[in-house]
């Protein structure tokens, strides 16, 4: 069966320019309420249509599939990688394009302000649903601008029968776009950890038993947000004090009963329930140490895994000098800056922490820099040898390249 013939020949090309013109109108000046209504209807029957034309070809592939088997299978796949490869992004010139993120079923797609990009999405979408077996639900979908007018932004949500969005928004549990230095940018946390509160009756709660859910439950919520941005010292004391309101002050009558609003003092610090047991606390978490723990987690990623997508976007994003990426100036974005200083050490709480905790093993020499790591007692030979380096043709070399290029006195390891 020649299942092409379900197309009208003449309705999609007479589809398409009517949404063509409409695209090229909308470009220059607004819409008025029948035309947006008539760019809507039309834009429906691109999406009736692209439906149609995803089931023939699901069918028209089916019927491959079993005429050709495991062969038309492994071509499939092949060119589903290639695409996959093709369309997560794309390298120009050293920077890197990334068109979109997806993690399980959730999904971020990027585009510049154009109404091209907003009737490809329909069939795109329409597509993906065809493809994974998955439905997307564009009532909970939304339409997020940077530097757009609101007027054209209305405009395309309605086109694709979405919300609109304002920056910050959540994704994958983050605000994407607000500015952590803020108190209202915590402020899902706090919230977080009072419902968790709420839901529990300290009267009846052990002191052991507070200990037990503080230490496995309550310290667990904030993780996440703080192994990604830096904490201010406000949000800190701010957890601090919900916890320690839970440990210490419902203690209640004898024999831990009483009622929730019966407090008592706290005879012993905060600090000190934070030490190690070894040393008399109880083990609880420092926040503030916790999180610049998590964040140095980020320094280490970054000597262990170049090949990340995240760490070639901070590569194209700030460079890379001396075998590590730049520092950057004031155009660096918080979560950068907030890396880097404790990468240089430039940070609060014991200055240089993660650099004299971190050891280099130069193994075949390929990932250590000859002149600019410190793989030599602790310092480069930069520094030892800082005029032979400002003569040095090679400043860039690695180990492993000095040594096929030559160590002796002829050998073309040493260009000046």
């Amino acid at each position: 069966m020649n299942y092409e013939v379900l197309f009208d020949e003449w309705k999609v090309p007479l589809t398409t320019s009517m949404l063509s013109a409409l695209d090229e109108k909308g470009e220059e000046e607004d819409l008025s309420e029948e035309e947006l209504a008539e760019f809507h209807g039309v834009s429906l029957d691109i999406h009736s249509l692209s439906r149609l034309h995803a089931s023939i070809s699901w069918q028209q592939s089916r019927a491959l599939w079993l005429k050709e088997g495991n062969a038309n299978s492994k071509y499939f796949h092949s060119v589903l990688a290639s695409c996959r490869r093709r369309n997560t992004m794309s390298v120009i010139q050293g920077s890197i394009v990334v068109l979109h993120l997806q993690f399980a079923d959730d999904i971020i797609l990027m585009g510049v302000k154009s109404w091209t990009n907003v009737r490809a999405l329909w069939p795109v979408l329409v597509l993906f649903e065809t493809m994974s077996g998955l439905k997307v639900n564009f009532n909970k979908s939304i339409l997020v601008d940077v530097n757009i007018p609101d007027s054209w932004l209305g405009e395309a949500a309605s086109a694709l029968c979405c919300k609109l969005g304002n920056i910050p928004f959540l994704y994958l549990g983050l605000q994407i776009g607000g500015d952590p230095r803020r108190l209202v940018f915590w402020e899902p946390v706090l919230t977080r950890i009072k419902n968790r509160l709420s839901g529990w009756k300290s009267r009846f709660l052990s002191f052991v038993g507070r200990l037990v859910l503080l230490k496995s439950v309550l310290t667990s919520i904030p993780v996440y947000a703080l192994s990604f941005f830096k904490a201010p010292s406000g949000i800190i004391s701010s957890i601090e004090s919900l916890f320690i309101k839970f440990f210490f002050f419902f203690l209640g009558g004898g024999g831990g009963g009483g009622c929730e609003d019966s407090r008592k003092i706290s005879w012993v610090s905060w600090k000190s329930i934070c030490l190690r047991k070894e040393f008399g606390g109880l083990g609880v978490k420092q926040l503030r140490e916790f999180n610049l723990a998590l964040l140095g987690k980020w320094c280490w990623r970054m000597l262990m895994d170049r090949e990340g997508l995240w760490f070639r976007v901070l590569a194209a994003r700030y460079g890379v000098e001396g075998g590590g990426l730049r520092v950057g100036g004031r155009s660096r974005s918080v979560w950068w800056r907030e890396i880097a200083r404790i990468r240089e050490g430039d940070g609060e709480s014991g200055g240089s922490w993660f650099g004299e905790h971190v050891l280099r093993r130069v193994g075949d020499g390929s990932d250590t820099l000859f002149w600019t790591d410190p793989w030599l007692d602790g310092s480069s030979l930069r520094e030892r040898f800082g005029r032979l380096f400002e003569l040095a043709e090679t400043k860039s070399r690695t180990v492993a390249e000095m040594f096929h290029l030559g160590w002796g006195a002829d050998g073309e390891a040493w260009e000046w």
